[in-house]
């Protein structure tokens, strides 16, 4: 490991642990907290008994404020008050120093075996006098493991901590937490006593609030906008914690005085959506979100206004609260399955995003499953931390481990308990779950309108069967995809080429490309199939359009202005692509196509290029 100044600099602050260590309010580091006598004055008579505390509540019910406002508390005079005033104030005489830690401080630097207990024997042997040892989010040390016994982690570690006669811990956790904990470490456990810590009221979480925000102006209307958003946008959590951040985040993003539409700015920042879909006050109607869609949802217009209609009720608040929309797309491949969850999410976060994607073929054992809690790069807890309110995109799902239905359960339930006990909103979150589930039907070579309705309740019956009734009567939608007809396939066939025609290597000369009809409906021929639809089309079009139109510039580099591309048909077979130079009127239709940029003529007559299809 690279020895750099910063992580020294960490490695050597932290190997002081203990009374050496700076204390919570020292040189002004922490602003005073505001305390409320009810939750923090019974946590100081715990430690003053000898007790350890375990703070058990919810993400921003103020457990780490109840911490922070243990040295202001008048219980520890000897005639302890009732009351304490809500106004600012130092520390108590007689209170003990506070030491804030967390996991993560405990594993910095400890890279050997046996750091961990060293660290934590330097601790003991400095303590002195009566002292408190804050350990926020004490159930991520579960398998945190640095000790000489593979069987030992840093739970096991500290519990000569939690046993000192001086040393008196306090620490935070959520519920699901402290279960954990109490299943595998009941050693370290017992030493506490549970303060279960629950939300404010509305009442006591506005002073809170209005405490905490003597950094700039609010308008009234924006702090009841950001409880509103709170509520809303934030179940999962206590609305103090979303409030804040809301609150604060507008804050950052101007001067002047803090209005509504400054909180919504935030709130869509801290979802990772587009402006419109926070408020109601620039929800687009369904037909334009429609439209959007079937720009490159081809061929599915009965998917996508489905899709529409609930994301318009989505916007307006109209879902089901507290649970993601989620849909199951089932058809045979290449229909477009995977093409509406990229574009719903480039339609709620903008150009270029991508869903967060998982390939259920990759989670095909128990272990893999659990990888998805964890805290890794790939999970579904990193990507729904990251992005609350992306799309989320299970590829054939029916290839996910059979214990993978829990955690299904519980994205469709709109939370989801990581390996170290965090809960997780996924009532934000857009779910798709794509399957070819129910195919067989649909590989018929022709269908009637009775075949057809019999294959679309044939797919809707094998998709609840794959999925079970638990899971499937929580889903949004099944949404089946037929195969795309011959006109859906060649506007498909169109937008590739498209997409083609303004690759960097023909903007950059100033080249467009002028392609016929036949040279589409040879490209669907050869592109489409009825096991793997129109997926092959990107491949076809790269291989019998860009390489020919490549070795044309590469023979001809000169050219400028439009290239005519025609199908090279033997006896109705597609052999290749002639490429030539374009005439006027060549020249005329692919400027119109594209959004009227023109470019100069070049008179020169190359001779055309052939390329034959291998």
């Amino acid at each position: 490991m690279e020895e750099t100044p910063q992580r020294l600099d960490r490695v050597s602050r932290l190997e002081e642990l203990g009374p050496e260590m700076e204390t919570l309010f020292a040189k002004g580091l922490a602003k005073a907290p505001l305390v409320l006598c009810d939750r923090v004055d019974p946590v100081v008579r715990y430690l003053r008994a000898g007790r350890n505390v375990a703070l058990v509540g919810r993400s921003g019910v103020g457990k780490r404020s109840i911490a922070y406002g243990l040295r202001r508390s008048d219980v520890w005079g000897e005639d302890p008050q009732l009351t304490l005033a809500l106004s600012e104030g130092g520390a108590h005489a007689n209170s003990w120093p506070v030491y804030r830690t967390g996991v993560r401080h405990w594993m910095d630097g400890a890279i050997y075996t046996g750091n961990l207990e060293i660290k934590v024997n330097l601790l003991l042997r400095r303590v002195k006098s009566d002292a408190i040892v804050l350990v926020e989010s004490i159930h991520q040390a579960l398998g945190a493991w640095q000790g000489r016994n593979e069987s030992l982690d840093l739970v096991d570690l500290l519990v000569d901590v939690a046993n000192h006669p001086m040393m008196h811990m306090v620490v935070t956790t959520t519920p699901e937490g402290w279960v954990r904990l109490k299943e595998s470490k009941p050693d370290f456990t017992d030493a506490f006593v549970v303060v279960d810590v629950p939300p404010l009221d509305e009442t006591e979480t506005r002073i809170v609030v209005n405490f905490g925000l003597a950094d700039g102006d609010y308008a009234g209307a924006a702090i009841d906008e950001a409880f509103r958003l709170a509520r809303r946008h934030f179940d999962s959590e206590a609305p103090l914690g979303p409030v804040m951040r809301l609150l604060r985040g507008a804050h950052a993003s101007g001067a002047g005085t803090v209005e509504v539409e400054a909180v919504r700015r935030a709130c869509a920042a801290e979802l990772g959506l587009d402006r419109r879909w926070v408020g109601s006050d620039h929800v687009p109607s369904g037909q334009d979100i429609l439209g959007e869609l079937e720009r490159t949802v081809l061929g599915q217009h009965q998917a996508s206004a489905a899709v529409a209609d609930d994301l318009v009720a989505m916007a307006l608040g109209l879902s089901a609260p507290g649970r993601p929309l989620s849909y199951v797309l089932a058809g045979t491949p290449g229909v477009g399955k995977t093409t509406l969850a990229c574009a719903v999410q480039e339609l709620l976060a903008g150009r270029g995003t991508q869903p967060w994607r998982i390939d259920c073929s990759e989670y095909s054992t128990p272990f893999d499953v659990q990888r998805l809690l964890s805290g890794g790069s790939d999970s579904l807890i990193t990507g729904l931390t990251r992005r609350p309110a992306s799309v989320v995109l299970l590829d054939e799902i029916d290839r996910l481990h059979p214990s993978g239905r829990d955690l299904l359960y519980q994205v469709l339930e709109g939370r989801l308990t990581s390996l170290q006990g965090e809960t997780v909103s996924c009532a934000n979150a857009v779910v798709f779950m794509t399957t070819n589930t129910g195919s067989a039907p649909w590989l018929r070579s022709s269908l009637d309108a009775a075949a057809m309705g019999r294959a679309y309740a044939t797919t809707r019956h094998e998709c609840v069967e794959m999925l079970g009734p638990a899971i499937a009567s929580r889903v949004s939608r099944i949404l089946v995809f037929p195969p795309l007809d011959e006109e859906a396939a060649s506007d498909i066939a169109r937008l590739e080429l498209e997409t083609a025609s303004r690759l960097p290597g023909l903007t950059d000369r100033g080249v467009m490309l002028d392609i016929s009809e036949n040279l589409v409906s040879a490209l669907v021929r050869h592109g489409r199939s009825a096991t793997n639809g129109v997926r092959g089309l990107r491949k076809v079009v790269h291989e019998a359009v860009a390489i020919p139109v490549a070795q044309y510039l590469h023979e001809h580099p000169d050219t400028t202005g439009c290239l005519r591309l025609d199908a090279i048909e033997v006896g109705g077979a597609f052999e290749g692509v002639r490429v030539r130079p374009g005439t006027e009127s060549d020249h005329a239709s692919a400027s119109a196509a594209a959004s009227g940029r023109g470019f100069e003529h070049d008179e020169r007559v190359p001779a055309p290029t052939s390329v034959r299809w291998n």
